[in-house]
């Protein structure tokens, strides 16, 4: 069983893996609802809903929809926050419409698939106009592919040449990028906000 389907087998086991996901703070995206000032925010690989509980304190009153692979995390979801948009599914064939939401986002995702292009042009097909991508494995000149086989999950560092090339083939632009570190440890994120181009 891969170590992702062991957590989420059993809810019981969410916090550990809660802290996990948190070990670097999310406070930027409050940083971002306050400057696009976006209505309707999709959060791709949405977990246990950390993101929507951040908005949420936040005050964030505009359509959040999260979507996760795992029907255990959408379901608990959808009994806690009923007002939200729930949708278990695959970043690579996103269940919504073209230009359906202001913002859309994936944090600590994209470095666990075999190839990132699918989801990238799926997320830039779906955003109105921005799209977050949070990196745990920033590209680097060097790729690095990497299956765990003990943990049954990809851990891939992308090269930076081949992600630009994938935002030039999905008409995004790298606008703005900084890092997120944690407060005590080294772990450091890299929030990337991109732009659709002007067509």
């Amino acid at each position: 069983m891969k170590v992702f389907e062991q957590h989420w087998q059993n809810l019981k086991r969410v916090r550990s893996f809660n802290f996990q996901l948190d070990s670097v703070p999310r406070d930027y995206y409050l940083d971002i609802v306050e400057e696009y000032a976006p209505k309707s925010f999709l959060d791709v690989g949405c977990g246990t809903g950390l993101t929507y509980k951040l908005l949420l304190e936040g005050g964030f009153d505009g359509l959040y929809a999260g979507l996760d692979i795992t029907p255990q995390f959408i379901d608990s979801l959808a009994e806690e926050y009923p007002e939200a948009d729930w949708h278990v599914g695959r970043c690579q064939d996103l269940p919504f419409l073209d230009n359906s939401f202001d913002i859309v986002t994936c944090r600590a995702l994209l470095e666990h698939l075999s190839d990132p292009e699918p989801a990238i042009h799926e997320m830039a097909r779906v955003s109105r106009g921005t799209v977050v991508i949070v990196w745990h494995l920033v590209p680097k000149p060097k790729e690095k592919m990497r299956f765990l086989d003990k943990q049954g999950v990809f851990n891939n560092t992308y090269s930076l040449k081949r992600i630009q090339d994938i935002f030039k083939d999905a008409n995004l632009e790298l606008t703005k990028h900084f890092p997120q570190k944690h407060r005590h440890v080294s772990r450091v994120h890299a929030v990337w906000i991109l732009n659709l181009r002007s067509k």
